[in-house]
């Protein structure tokens, strides 16, 4: 039988990303200086992303760029945003203000008679919903100072030369500002704010770089693949700050799907997945106590003492250190918690749980870590004796519960149970500090594994 031909990724986004649901929006920038990045994504029926990524000057030129990154798993799409952006400058928006910016920028430009991506106009504008009634309209102030205000950025003296031209004559040689990249007379601030403009571009340019040198790799063989990683040193493979990392990464990235069916949860599994995270931080089952009552302020300093506890590592007592008062505080104020008798115990490396747990025979952490510390696997554990027959438990609870799941995953040495144990970190919607820890440890394990593969020249499994 003849296969079916497979749709490209243009294609799709063209003639089917507008039946996907919208995922996720954000702003990467400041609308203040007219220039910003507009990410929107859609969610396929797998859980995949594919994201649009726009580049808007809204002060002139429009749509200056836009690419997409298509079919990502949820986890490499994280993995992308977070080895693109610091997590403070993305700002999340719903749909709607991310369209209006959007078209606001586009039609501005359109009507000053200046040329809009063409990636934009052929590919990625189908990844928003058509620009019509159903989407309500918000005001977005175009131009600066009611005028158009064109900063050279990344275009060439010609390039630039040529805007300036359509500007006279599309509003007249009085009827607009701008700023060449050759002129030395900047202010301060005018300076800094087309810094930012180039930053912005160059991170842009760079990500399409990225996405060219994946695409190479995704076409190799898997023999190719193994002999480029293997031109990599160790130090360039496992160390993010070397110049050939993202070179590594991206052939690491490409040998993953040769390696890997992706997702797959195994059946002992089943009873994490019932579980879900409850939405306040600092919950009763946390400080093992259901009549406590905190307040916000004392929220913040258990907090402190959750970070401190994430974060020992050995013999590092940095942490520990610079949170000395929250820890101070808690042990003052709530010597009688199980949660203070928790922290003491962390901080001061003890590993023998089962006293703990004489005396607080209802604290689910100490349970948990004495699993953990015994090398339990997870169906060797009954949890709804653990968490009171109780489905909603706390963030803190959760990375426990996954650390010794993380432990048995890295003696099976599987790759789909790491990519899916990635996975499962998003599905449980964990905090952010436990979350990140999680996902940093189970990406170091799933390079191991990879490596192991690699120098063992280990055939991968059927698709």
């Amino acid at each position: 039988m003849k296969a079916k031909n497979k749709i490209s990724p243009e294609k799709y986004i063209v003639t089917k990303s507008r039946s996907l649901e919208i995922d996720r929006c954000y702003l990467v920038g400041d609308v203040e200086i007219g220039k910003l990045q507009v990410i929107i994504s859609r969610k396929h029926k797998t859980g995949n992303i594919t994201a649009g990524f726009y580049l808007v000057d809204l002060w002139c030129m429009g749509i200056k760029d836009s690419f997409f990154d298509f079919n990502l798993t949820e986890s490499d799409f994280g993995l992308l945003l977070e080895s693109l952006y610091d997590r403070a400058d993305l700002t999340e928006v719903d749909y709607v203000q991310a369209h209006n910016i959007i078209y606001a920028a586009y039609e501005y430009a359109l009507n000053l008679g200046i040329k809009q991506s063409p990636v934009f106009e052929k590919t990625t504008k189908y990844l928003l919903e058509e620009d019509n009634d159903d989407i309500p309209l918000i005001e977005i102030e175009c131009g600066r100072d009611d005028r158009p205000f064109y900063q050279q950025g990344g275009e060439s003296a010609a390039e630039a030369s040529k805007v300036i031209r359509t500007l006279e004559k599309s509003v007249g040689k009085g009827g607009f500002d701008y700023q060449l990249i050759a002129e030395n007379s900047f202010e301060k601030e005018d300076f800094l704010d087309r810094l930012k403009l180039i930053e912005t571009e160059d991170i842009l340019k760079g990500l399409e770089s990225m996405m060219d040198i994946q695409k190479k790799y995704e076409a190799c063989t898997l023999e190719e693949l193994q002999q480029e990683y293997l031109t990599f040193s160790s130090e360039e493979r496992l160390n993010p700050e070397q110049a050939a990392f993202n070179n590594a990464f991206l052939v690491r990235d490409a040998l993953e799907k040769f390696y890997s069916n992706g997702e797959n949860y195994p059946e002992s599994w089943n009873q994490i997945l019932g579980l879900t995270v409850d939405s306040e931080y600092i919950t009763s089952s946390l400080l093992g106590d259901y009549t406590a009552a905190i307040s916000e302020k004392d929220e913040q300093y258990f907090s402190e003492c959750i970070d401190v506890i994430i974060e020992i590592s050995g013999s590092d007592t940095t942490s520990v250190k610079e949170s000395e008062n929250a820890l101070q505080y808690v042990e003052e104020n709530y010597p009688d918690l199980a949660f203070t008798q928790y922290v003491k115990a962390k901080i001061n490396g003890n590993t023998d749980w089962e006293p703990f747990i004489q005396n607080y025979p209802e604290y689910s952490i100490f349970k948990l870590e004495n699993h953990f510390e015994k090398g339990d696997s997870v169906d060797q554990i009954d949890l709804k004796s653990i968490f009171r027959n109780m489905r909603n438990i706390s963030s803190y609870e959760a990375f426990v519960l996954l650390k010794i799941l993380l432990q048995e995953i890295d003696k099976n040495q599987i790759l789909e149970e790491l990519i899916s144990f990635g996975n499962l970190i998003i599905k449980m919607d964990l905090f952010d500090s436990e979350a990140s820890k999680l996902m940093w440890e189970s990406e170091a394990k799933k390079i191991q594994v990879i490596e192991k593969y690699v120098m063992e020249k280990i055939v991968p499994r059927n698709k």
